[in-house]
């Protein structure tokens, strides 16, 4: 851990006290960081010296660290607060995600600091906030759960924002961790600072630095919470998962295909009411599934429409219209997206229902499987690609770039250079351009 700074790489005349402050919230290990090169982060796998720290805050180096200090306790924990612009949005779209941003990272800030954590907030540089707490040594997981725990009590989700660490623990095929871009920085991109905050008003470094060591002094351990909040945070954290791959996967057979029996259809829907509202419809997401089961569990359609007060099986039999080539269809991650938005609303039958599906052999399975080839890797090569542009060596070390030709992906061991399709075309670009 760096604690002294040389005259000649400390540009702001830190003490041994302000170094501490600074990495106490951005940094555990230091024989390891991430160097942001051209917007993107690399893994360098060497000692943070005092030049780098001074860099960083200077505005010429973009450093990120991981929380961890060793395989299962942490430094420090964070939650990022991003507003991210959707091709569509308007100028008004985009200023209303900006300021449910901020005023979410407010929000989390107050609330953590009365309780009386090590806790500040600080810009990202872009428009969004990042959250960080002081924890140091406390255990990952329970840092974890404890930022997922306060994102569900104040926002209703407890994966609405990043929460870091992402990993309860640290292994010999994950030594790393993920990295949170270490405050006080230039934004790589918008070349802005990110320093910390009071109010809506941006503190310079030194100013910024005082309040970190000001909110240090309130360095304790992880609150408690109950259970019964943990299991349901647990739970749709879990569900989360599934429902990111869902969306972002091309369905499969096997899941699209009518269980012979389906846990929640049978233990749970012919039982207990469940809700109908907003996009998350009843009628909508569960209906059409029992349309395609009810073919071959008569006995179930009939036990599910007693209990949600179907009254008419007429609602069932009309689904039979969007049918693929009149085959039935059945699609567990809407289920499974029905029942975790009632489930964030507090409805203890959604939530019921959400356990029973996230314990099914079919969900296991589909979360084993590796995610199918995307996008440019299906219809290029990356190896011919990069033939043609004579761009095969990395262009900082000059060794031979290392291709996945399947998927589309180029790496330079030695200088962490990797990355899909889409960086490998910029990567050629900017050389070009530099």
């Amino acid at each position: 851990m760096i604690t002294k700074m040389n005259p000649n790489h400390n540009t702001y005349c830190l003490s041994e006290e302000d170094v501490k402050a600074v990495t106490s919230f951005t940094i555990g290990r230091t024989d390891f960081y991430w160097e942001y090169c051209n917007g993107v982060p690399y893994c360098k796998k060497k000692e943070l010296t005092a030049e780098d720290l001074n860099n960083h805050l200077v505005g010429t180096k973009v450093i990120g660290g991981s929380p961890f200090i060793d395989n299962k306790t942490v430094e420090f924990g964070g939650i990022d607060y991003d507003a991210h612009r959707d091709v569509d949005d308007t100028d008004e779209d985009y200023q209303k995600k900006v300021i449910e941003a901020q005023n979410d990272s407010r929000k989390t800030y107050e609330y953590m600091k009365a309780w009386k954590l090590s806790v500040i907030e600080n810009s990202s540089g872009s428009d969004g906030r990042h959250v960080r707490w002081c924890c140091a040594g406390a255990d990952a997981k329970g840092v974890r759960m404890y930022l997922k725990y306060v994102l569900f009590k104040l926002f209703g989700d407890p994966n609405k924002h990043e929460v870091f660490p992402k990993q309860d623990n640290l292994c010999a095929e994950r030594p790393y961790g993920n990295q949170m871009k270490m405050a006080l920085c230039k934004h790589p991109k918008y070349k802005k600072r990110a320093n910390v905050m009071a109010g809506d008003k941006m503190l310079d470094i030194k100013d910024s630095i005082k309040v970190m060591r000001i909110a240090l002094e309130n360095a304790g351990n992880v609150p408690k919470f109950s259970q019964a909040d943990y299991n349901t945070i647990k739970t749709l954290d879990k569900s989360h998962a599934y429902v990111e791959k869902y969306n972002t996967a091309e369905y499969t057979e096997s899941m699209q295909s009518i269980p012979e029996y389906c846990s929640f259809f049978e233990e749970i829907a012919t039982k207990y009411s469940l809700p109908s509202k907003d996009k998350y419809s009843r009628h909508f997401c569960l209906d059409s599934n029992m349309a395609g089961y009810g073919m071959t569990h008569p006995e179930t359609r009939i036990a599910y429409a007693n209990a949600q007060c179907r009254s008419s099986h007429t609602a069932f039999d009309n689904w039979k219209k969007y049918w693929v080539d009149g085959k039935p269809e059945f699609k567990c991650g809407m289920i499974v997206a029905y029942l975790r938005n009632h489930s964030k609303h507090g409805n203890k039958n959604a939530l019921k229902g959400l356990k029973k599906c996230l314990a099914c052999p079919k969900f296991k399975e589909f979360m084993l499987k590796k995610l199918p080839v995307r996008g440019w890797a299906n219809s290029m090569s990356i190896v011919r690609f990069a033939e043609q542009c004579n761009f095969t060596k990395c262009p900082k070390c000059n060794n031979d770039f290392k291709f996945t030709d399947s998927h589309g992906f180029y790496e330079c061991v030695s200088c962490n250079y990797r990355g899909g399709l889409t960086k490998f075309a910029e990567l050629i670009l900017e050389a070009n351009n530099g």
